[in-house]
């Protein structure tokens, strides 16, 4: 048994909270943030990635620029990378995580503080409706 494979096994610390909501999506090439722009809907989300059904394929490892909207919480232009893209029936299933390796989370770079506004999103969502 290889190391390799207990690695992967425990890949996703935190869960997913099972959500339903637009995606706005530019696929980004060259230096100049050009591309093409699709309307996904996300599925699954947490502070560190989210899971997106879009009409398209996306390339593993393209960069992408994400709007997100929650109704009561708007984010514009997040920057994330594919991390995986599966068909799943006429549509593809995207991974796509927001960071690009893990030492951006603890450098506090760039990539931090777009973390505690993502944990913001999520803990809104995680919250049970008023009823």
């Amino acid at each position: 048994m290889s190391g390799r494979q207990g690695a992967m096994s425990n890949r996703r610390k935190l869960p997913r909270l099972n959500t339903r909501m637009p995606a706005s999506v530019r696929v980004l090439s060259g230096w100049w943030r050009r591309g093409r722009e699709l309307n996904c809907e996300v599925l699954d989300y947490n502070r560190f990635g989210a899971g997106l059904m879009s009409p398209r394929p996306l390339s593993v490892g393209g960069r992408l620029l994400v709007d997100l909207n929650a109704g009561h919480f708007v984010l514009r232009r997040l920057p994330a990378e594919v991390a995986s893209c599966t068909r799943d029936g006429r549509q593809y299933r995207i991974g796509v995580r927001f960071y690009r390796n893990l030492g951006e989370l603890v450098s506090g770079g760039e990539g931090s503080a777009a973390l505690v506004v993502l944990s913001g999103l999520e803990e809104s969502l995680s919250q049970p409706a008023p009823g």
